[in-house]
């Protein structure tokens, strides 16, 4: 993601990127998440990012003018393969202090509105893929596990009478055919949906064709245009 003074929706987005990016939010960020989760990474720095924890406040300040002004620009990440397994590689990129603060803020300011929406406490994601020690083994199964696994296969094996095909796949496998488009209209939609609620109210027709006008003119974005149009010729 590249923020730059020509983003048409900067403004709109002002005060959203200036309650997510506070001091004490990125703070919260660097303490709880990214000083830990760097530690973590396969290629760890010499002196434990000292020099950015050192400095952090003054660079939190930096980051979050850059950000709320639109000038904000990605670190060049240090990208390296490790193994898999049977010959295949998996590329990791390795985030700078200061994209690892941004991505953790954004992540931390919408997590709650995903968590609020969810079923279940186990819904959505994992909140974390750390080892297990030996403590947090669960004893409470009938039986040893290695009685267990001969079922487990057993049961898998029993797919083929089942279904003619079994997909395994990965969020990640989808990531490519993303449209970064359609993604950054996600905001619009919501608007657009909102104004289809008035719409759909006890105004008059020209009134309906007023106010569809109105926020035509105002709006850049060309889908939440091309929808309004359309609304306005089901009229």
């Amino acid at each position: 993601m590249i923020l730059t003074n020509s983003t048409v929706r900067l403004k709109e987005r002002e005060v959203d990127l200036t309650s997510v990016f506070t001091h004490s939010n990125m703070k919260a960020a660097w303490k709880n998440t990214v000083r830990d989760g760097l530690r973590k990474q396969e290629v760890t720095d010499l002196h434990d990012y000292y020099d950015f924890h050192k400095n952090k406040d003054s660079l939190f300040n930096v980051i979050l003018n850059q950000v709320t002004s639109g000038v904000y620009y990605p670190k060049q990440s240090y990208i390296i393969r490790v193994e898999k397994g049977n010959g295949i590689s998996r590329h990791l990129q390795i985030p700078s202090p200061q994209d690892a603060i941004v991505l953790q803020t954004i992540v931390d300011g919408i997590s709650p509105i995903i968590l609020s929406k969810q079923p279940s406490k186990q819904s959505y994601f994992s909140r974390s893929h750390g080892r297990k020690s030996i403590e947090d083994i669960d004893d409470s199964f009938p039986y040893d596990w290695r009685q267990l696994w001969p079922d487990f296969q057993s049961r898998i094996w029993d797919f083929t009478n089942i279904y003619n095909y079994v997909v395994v796949t990965d969020i990640a496998n989808f990531f490519d055919n993303i449209s970064m488009n359609q993604l950054r209209n996600v905001y619009p939609l919501e608007k657009y949906l909102i104004l289809l609620e008035v719409i759909n109210g006890n105004l008059e027709k020209t009134k309906k064709l007023d106010l569809i006008t109105a926020v035509i003119k105002v709006t850049k974005d060309p889908t939440y245009v091309y929808n309004l149009k359309n609304l306005a010729n089901k009229l």
